[in-house]
Formats: structure tokens, sequence, C-alpha cells
């Protein structure tokens, strides 16, 4: 199953018609291409990282923050329960993260 899983991503992947998407710099290109779709509705684009955190999710960052800064900790496991943003917190945390080290990478293992 994985097998399978891994050779369709690369198929999309090595696609000539995948192209990469900055949602900074992007999105209007994104909304004319989605126009060009017939018989679906895109008027609105919707992007998922100009949210803000909840308070509980803010509390888990700060966590995150005091454990690099005070602990040197840089490898830090967030557990919670089902539906409350783990992987939203791990977003905006790696934001925050890469604002002072621009050349920093993401690794994430998910455990359903």
């Amino acid at each position: 199953m994985i097998d399978k899983f891994r050779k369709t991503f690369d198929t999309y992947w090595e696609d000539k018609e995948l192209e990469h998407y900055n949602a900074g710099s992007d999105r209007q290109k994104l909304s004319r291409a989605l126009a060009e779709r017939p018989g679906q509705d895109h008027s609105r684009v919707v992007s998922f990282f100009d949210n803000t955190p909840y308070p509980y999710q803010s509390e888990v960052l700060s966590r995150l923050t005091s454990e690099r800064e005070i602990h040197n900790r840089f490898r830090n496991l967030i557990v919670a329960a089902a539906g409350t943003g783990k992987t939203i917190i791990s977003a905006f945390d790696f934001k925050r993260f890469r604002e002072h080290k621009p050349d920093a990478k993401l690794h994430i293992c998910l455990i359903i």
C-alpha cells in the first residue's frame, strides 16, 4: 500500500503539469486558473495559514519556544487529542522558527 502511494505521488510530482504554489505571491495566478475550470465555483480562494492560533494552541507554541530558548531542546513532541490542531501548531511553530533560521527544514511524523 505504501509502495503504491509512493509511486502515485512520484507520478504526480514528476508531471510537467505540476506547478509550485506560493501562498504569498501566487494567489491571483491560482484564482485565474481555478476560474478557467468550467462548472465549479471557485469564487473564494482559501489560504489556511493566514489564520491565528487558538488560545490553547498559542500556549503550546509558547512552551515550544521556551523549550528551545531556555532548555536548548530542539526536538519536541506534541501530544494532544485528535482534532486539536497538532499539524497546525507545527506549521505555526515552524513559521516562527524559520523567521530566525531561514535554512531550517521541517520533519513531521504523523501517528494515526
